[in-house]
C-alpha cells in the first residue's frame, strides 16, 4: 500500500508585489535634480496579521504600520520601495526570524 506524504510548504496567496531602488539623477552640472525608481523584481506576497507590539514597535520609531506582509526568504534590503496595486510603500524592518520566511513592516509613502 502507498503511503501519501504531504509536504508542507508556505503559500503567497494575496498578489504580487514589485521592489524598487531609488536612484538620484543629476543634471550636467552634477546637480541632484530629483530621483528615478529602478525596478529590481517582484515577488509573490501574503498580508500578515499586525500585532499590538508591531504597532507599538513602529510608534517608538516614529513610524506607522500600514502594511505587514510575508515574502519568500530572501535578503532584502529596507531601502528598497515596494509597489502594492500601485500604491508605495518604504520598508523600515525586514524581519527574518523565520527559517521560510520574511516579513515586510511597510509605511505608505508619495513619490
Amino acid at each position: 500500500m502507498q503511503q501519501k506524504t504531504t509536504v508542507k510548504h508556505q503559500t503567497y496567496n494575496d498578489g504580487i508585489l514589485e521592489y524598487y531602488q531609488v536612484e538620484p539623477t543629476y543634471n550636467d552640472a552634477k546637480r541632484k535634480i530629483g530621483e528615478k525608481k529602478v525596478k529590481l523584481g517582484f515577488l509573490p506576497y501574503d498580508k500578515a496579521y499586525k500585532r499590538n507590539q508591531d504597532i507599538t514597535f513602529a510608534e517608538s520609531n516614529s513610524k506607522k504600520l500600514d502594511v505587514k506582509v510575508k515574502i519568500p526568504k530572501m535578503k532584502f534590503d529596507t531601502n528598497w520601495i515596494v509597489s502594492i496595486d500601485n500604491v508605495f510603500y518604504e520598508c523600515y524592518l525586514c524581519e527574518d526570524s523565520d527559517p521560510f520566511c520574511n516579513y515586510l513592516y511597510l509605511q505608505r509613502v508619495t513619490l
